[in-house]
């Protein structure tokens, strides 16, 4: 596992110098030193053994994200625009299926761009989340966007899970 990461790193920053210097054999003496730093700050910053994005679920992830994205933009738009302001903001905590930094963290991230939420962070095992509209908040949305990202880190989906399945309050 080790070796596949730190080679898979060495491979990607390689990739990068190469594209960065356009590929000029006068680099490559510069390159050498850089790309065998670069590698070693980030197995030092990022442990091989700490989970990592599987690229392959990554590809099809990312034009999701980006349209989910979109929407969450129009849907900001719309509420500025609109005269009666649909805004009634309050606070929930949805309860996590992992206790994984790296997989909490993207989700939050992931969550802060959906329609109407901000990911504020994790506590006692459940994410809050700031919600622009309480009536428009979709749990089962944020749900699925949980499931998928631990796909992306290559965790165990648990069998779907209704809300009332989890411990914890909204």
């Amino acid at each position: 596992m080790k070796t596949l990461a730190t080679t898979s790193r060495l491979v990607a920053f390689s990739a990068f110098w190469l594209a960065l210097t356009g590929a000029a054999v006068d680099a490559l003496y510069h390159g050498l030193p850089v790309v065998l730093l670069a590698t070693w700050i980030s197995l030092v910053l990022y442990p091989a053994g700490r989970p990592g994005i599987r690229l392959w679920w990554a590809v099809p992830y990312v034009p999701h994200l980006l349209l989910r994205g979109f929407w969450g933009g129009l849907d900001v738009a719309r509420r500025v625009l609109d005269p009666r302001l649909p805004v009634r903001p309050d606070w929930r905590r949805v309860p996590l299926l992992t206790n994984i930094a790296e997989v909490n963290a993207v989700l939050g991230g992931v969550v802060s761009v959906l329609p109407g939420s901000l990911a504020a962070g994790t506590r006692s095992g459940a994410l809050e989340v700031h919600v622009v509209d309480t009536e428009d908040f979709d749990r089962r949305s944020l749900e699925a966007e949980e499931r998928r990202v631990l796909r992306l880190f290559g965790v165990p989906v648990p069998a779907h899970e209704s809300t009332e399945g989890r411990h914890g309050s909204s």
